[in-house]
This record gives structure tokens, C-alpha cells and sequence, in this order.
């Protein structure tokens, strides 16, 4: 694949989150980076504790303290880097999802769960999961996070199939002022956006998750070439091995949308009867991108098919064209995260977080048996 230029982005560099720099374990059971550490006693940043406190009208009454003022309730889950729980916080009552990742020998390793610390406690903003505080005990690091009572796009995906379009515009509004945040603020690239690292909760929010694959870029001409990631969500110039920037987001951001809006991953089996007929069925699995191809040629088919299209009449034109220019095969000429927010699917369409909310409780209410 030939190599493309990249647009420059205008980036406040004062507001950059550092690099971690060196990373160590030290005999006293921390965690440190440069300016940055994580022991028994939660997350320091410049020598500053950094547990967020509660607005006063808001749940709970105090921040996180210490690793024991909390219960484990279930496992929720197992993600790329960790396992998460859900946790009570004994003090308040309040819940939320704890995230333990085994610290491993490698410093690459302990510069990656530290960059994660960081840029969650950068960012708290709307479309991205809240961070609390972290701490290290027992050889893992243990991030508490908001807990986001509806799972992930995916499992909801999964239970309620294909979301409507009005609900997908109030989710994107918001996951696009998380993006527009971590790429002009922070000048991250996230690297694993997927319908799994988007969650929801009851009150119709969407906010991202899983920074471990995030990626920082040097400044307003780097770009990043490195392999990690969900490899079936990953836009044609990562997989080819080439340069990618900012952009490589909103492809995958593009590509979730097209999932969510048909209920089917539109490359390997499925996308090429979708393509073809006779139209997918309900084999076609969504917990298995890709199903009917091998790994390779599925992501051959990424990288040399022309972008999917979404059915003409089944779906608005804006939205049909918003998923267009997020998933362009030619990078420079994907908008970016503030220029999607201007774009006519998101200012005209009329989803709310109240709307998404109201979509959840019905979904699940009509999946309980009567």
C-alpha cells in the first residue's frame, strides 16, 4: 500500500500528558515513572494524590482511600490487559469496576499501565470512563473506574440487536467529544476502538474504555507504526504496516457504526453474502469478526476491498454518508473528530441520552421472560 500524507493537526502542547519515562518496581511495592507512581496508598501524579473527589450532589460521599475499602462483588469481565470486577466501595455503597492487571518483568509492561493511569486521570471528561484511583498490591495494579452498569456496545449488541439510528447519534455525539479530547488535547491515539470498549450504562451515557493499547504521539507531524490492537477493527493503512495518525480512530469509530447499525461484522462471511446473497443469518456471529475466513485474508480483504456500504433506503442519507467519510480508505480525507461533530446525521438527528435510556430499558425489559 502506497504511502499517504497525513493532515497536520494544531495541537496545544502545553496541555500534553508526559510519558511516564522510565518505569520501575521498587522493594517498597510501588509502581514510579518519572512523576508518576502507584502504591498501596493509590495514584500520585508530581507528588500530587490523585483520587477524584465526588461533586457534593453526586453519588457517594467521598473519594476512593485505600485498595481495602473494597469488596469484590462479581467478575465482570476479562479484557485485553485485565480483569475487571465489580467492587463496593464500603465507605459509600457505591459500586464500581475495578480493573486488575498483573504487573509483569518487563518495563515496557509497567510504562504501559502507568501511561493508562495517566491519560484516565487526564481525561476526566464526558465519553470517557471516569478513573478514581489506582493502586498496587499483590504484584497487580488495581484502577478504579466508574462502573457502567450496561455493559459493553457489544454485549448489548449481542442481547438487542441492531441499535437504531437515533440512539447511535446520541452515542457517537458523545464518544466523539472523548475522541476530539484524547486526539487534540492529549494527542492520543486510542488504537482499540470496537463496540467492546465502548460502554453504556442506565442512564443512556457511552463513554470509552481500555487506554492499555493507547498510543502517544510526539508531536503534530509523528505518526505512530507500531501492531496492537483489535486486528479486525484496525483501518487498511495499520494493517498494511504503514504510518497512521489520528485518523486510524475514526475508522474504526466508522466501522463499529456499521456493525451496530446491520447486527453483522460487514468483512469475511457475513460481509461477502451481505455483498453477494443470499443475506446473513443468524450463525453469523458477533462475537467472531470475521467468521468464514482466515485471519489473513480477512484482513486482506480490509486492506485491497473497496469500504463497505451501508444499504441505500434502510438508513438516512446523513448517516449512510457519516459512516462513509469515517471509514474512506484515503486517510487525508477522513474528518476529523471536531469536524464530525459538525456533520448534519449528529446535529440534526434527534438523539438524547434520556432516548438511549429509555431504548435500553425496553430492549431489556422485551428480553425478560414475561
Amino acid at each position: 500500500m502506497k504511502n499517504r500524507l497525513k493532515k497536520q493537526l494544531v495541537v496545544d502542547t502545553a496541555a500534553l500528558a508526559p510519558d511516564p519515562g522510565a518505569a520501575k518496581l521498587t522493594a517498597a511495592g510501588s509502581l514510579h515513572g518519572d512523576d508518576i507512581s502507584v502504591s498501596m496508598n493509590g495514584l500520585r501524579i508530581g507528588g500530587e494524590a490523585c483520587a477524584q473527589q465526588q461533586p457534593a450532589d453526586g453519588p457517594g460521599t467521598s473519594a476512593p482511600g485505600t485498595l481495602s475499602d473494597f469488596d469484590v462483588v462479581r467478575q465482570l469481565g476479562e479484557g485485553s490487559s485485565g480483569v475487571v470486577q465489580l467492587v463496593n466501595h464500603k465507605p459509600t455503597g457505591e459500586h464500581f469496576a475495578m480493573k486488575v492487571i498483573a504487573v509483569g518483568c518487563a518495563e515496557k509492561e509497567w510504562r504501559r499501565i502507568l501511561f493508562e493511569a495517566r491519560t484516565l486521570h487526564a481525561s476526566s471528561v464526558p465519553g470517557i470512563v471516569s478513573f478514581k484511583d489506582a493502586f498496587y498490591a499483590e504484584g497487580s495494579v488495581h484502577m478504579v473506574l466508574e462502573y457502567m452498569d450496561h455493559g459493553s456496545l457489544a454485549d448489548c449488541l449481542t442481547a438487542h440487536g441492531p441499535l437504531p439510528e437515533p440512539v447511535l447519534s446520541s452515542i457517537t455525539k458523545t464518544l466523539l467529544g472523548g475522541l476530539k479530547h484524547l486526539h487534540q488535547q492529549l494527542r492520543i491515539v486510542h488504537r482499540d476502538i470496537k463496540p467492546g470498549n465502548i460502554l453504556l450504562n442506565s442512564a443512556g451515557q457511552a463513554k470509552l474504555a481500555d487506554f492499555g493499547m493507547s498510543g502517544q504521539l510526539a508531536n503534530t507531524l509523528s505518526h505512530l507504526a507500531s501492531w496492537v490492537g483489535t486486528a479486525a477493527y484496525m483501518s487498511p493503512e495499520r494493517i498494511s504496516g504503514g504510518s497512521y495518525s489520528f485518523d486510524s480512530d475514526l475508522w474504526s469509530l466508522g466501522l463499529s457504526l456499521w456493525e451496530c447499525s446491520m447486527g453483522l461484522f460487514p468483512y469475511g462471511d457475513a460481509g461477502e453474502r451481505l455483498a453477494n446473497g443470499p443475506p446473513p443469518t443468524e450463525e453469523d456471529s458477533l462475537d467472531d469478526p470475521g467468521r468464514g475466513v482466515c485471519f489473513w485474508e480477512l484482513l486482506h480483504q480490509i486492506v485491497e476491498a473497496d469500504s463497505p456500504q451501508l444499504p441505500s433506503g434502510r438508513f438516512s442519507p446523513a448517516f449512510c454518508t457519516f459512516v462513509h467519510q469515517c471509514m474512506r480508505k484515503e486517510t487525508t480525507e477522513r474528518p476529523t473528530a471536531s469536524e464530525l461533530l459538525l456533520h448534519p446525521w449528529l446535529t440534526e438527528c434527534p438523539g438524547t441520552e434520556a432516548l438511549v435510556a429509555e431504548w435500553l430499558a425496553t430492549s431489556e425489559k422485551a428480553r425478560l421472560p414475561q
